[in-house]
């Protein structure tokens, strides 16, 4: 059995504006270290075919490769996923203003083999928890033997 903690899960619905995030994540351009900003929401984005709330946006800076951190609010609970925006709706667009300026992999050399960092665009989106509602469901409704008895 294994014991791991996990962090809860808020409402991102009930966020206003100016209330407070702080963001954590991993990028690579962070170095080896997780890195830590402080921001307020400063409004809400849609997008065709999301209901309600597509992004967050924040005043919080967030660098590109912090995509799939966290967002918490003043009570510890995760609200939102800080999340890279692409130039278009289509999944596979490049993300906008990507470059390689950073050598992320640790080989000595910058080039294609590295993350694509963002320097300009739309990088301070969040998306909200919300939208991760019927995932968070599934996960939570299964056993996970399941999943160890599948591998």
């Amino acid at each position: 059995e294994l014991d791991l903690p996990a962090i809860a899960v808020g409402d991102s619905d009930a966020l206003e504006l100016g209330d407070d995030l702080h963001i954590m994540g991993f990028p690579g351009i962070g170095g080896s270290t997780i890195t830590f900003t402080n921001g307020t929401v400063s409004g809400f984005t849609r997008q065709p075919n999301i209901d309600g709330r597509a992004w967050i946006k924040t005043d919080a800076t967030i660098a590109g490769g912090n995509s799939g951190g966290t967002a918490v609010n003043n009570s510890g609970e995760l609200v939102a996923i800080p999340t890279l925006a692409g130039s278009t709706d289509d999944p596979d667009a490049q993300t906008v203003d990507c470059r390689f300026i950073t050598d992320t992999n640790s080989d000595g050399v910058i080039n294609g083999l590295d993350s694509c960092i963002p320097v300009g665009g739309f990088i301070n989106g969040l998306r909200p928890v919300a939208l991760a509602a019927d995932l968070l469901k599934e996960a939570e409704d299964t056993d996970p033997g399941d999943y160890l008895r599948e591998l």
